[in-house]
């Protein structure tokens, strides 16, 4: 299933701003083993309207100003078992990032409200209500995997303006890995397995040189201790694997 993002035009209560219309959370369990039934979301998804957005889900850092950037009215698609949106954006470089597909998914923030009951597959929202919605970048996935795949808006830009767009944008270069969000742990953000790939292939190589006849699974735990990627098992386990991968071409 694909979700699109649709471009509805500008908002004529903020100039400037354009207003967009997304197919966001579904009925059914999360990458986060969060469950939403069918009854709460037809209950739940009206009170996303009028609410803040962010990015990435960094309300500290990347919360964008309300109410020139919010949802508007939100209700439940019984078709399609969904969230319908239409939020604002009056940040033209937020709108850049969208229109370039830089920004290309979103995911709903909720707190149940009556707790959640939890097994081995997954916790069961109750009294579920939505307090926020975040847009995010291509690095982050949603939790609904339904909600990503998002088609790219179309800009109706001209060649000027599109000149003027770019000059906006921030090129993967100069990011950096602040926080990670709830749906991208901080072993496996791209800039620290960048960093950390380049740690292990150091040490690996020190050790192979050192100790030529040392087993690969002995060279790859020294390495991880030295690199500090070993802090717990989710960690350690994650990366022994990657690191698998990359030893015969370190």
């Amino acid at each position: 299933m694909q979700v699109k993002l649709e471009y509805l035009g500008e908002d004529r209560l903020f100039p400037g701003a354009k207003r967009w219309k997304v197919e966001a959370l579904h009925v059914g369990t999360t990458r986060n083993k969060r469950k939403f039934t069918l009854d709460e979301m037809r209950i739940a998804s009206r009170s996303l309207s009028f609410r803040m957005l962010n990015i990435n889900h960094d309300s500290e850092h990347r919360l964008l100003p309300y109410p020139e950037n919010a949802t508007e009215g939100c209700h439940f698609n019984e078709q399609r078992m969904a969230v319908d949106c239409i939020f604002h954006v009056s940040d033209p470089a937020v709108n850049a990032l969208i229109e370039t597909n830089r920004i290309n998914s979103v995911s709903i923030e909720q707190i149940p409200t009556l707790g959640e009951q939890c097994d081995e597959i997954s916790c069961e929202q109750h009294g579920v209500a939505f307090i926020g919605m975040a847009l995010l970048e291509m690095s982050v996935p949603p939790g609904d995997k339904d909600a990503s795949g998002i088609v790219r808006a179309e800009s109706f830009l001209d060649p000027v303006q599109e000149e003027l767009l770019q000059d906006l944008l921030v090129s993967n270069g100069q990011r950096t890995c602040k926080d990670c969000t709830d749906f991208e742990a901080c072993h496996t953000c791209t800039h620290t397995v960048m960093k950390g790939e380049d740690c292990m292939a150091d040490n690996i190589r020190e050790i192979k040189s050192k100790h030529p006849s040392m087993k690969q699974d002995q060279v790859i735990a020294i390495a991880l201790s030295k690199c500090g990627l070993s802090r717990n098992q989710q960690e350690a386990w994650w990366w022994y694997h990657h690191t698998n991968e990359l030893y015969s071409r370190i």
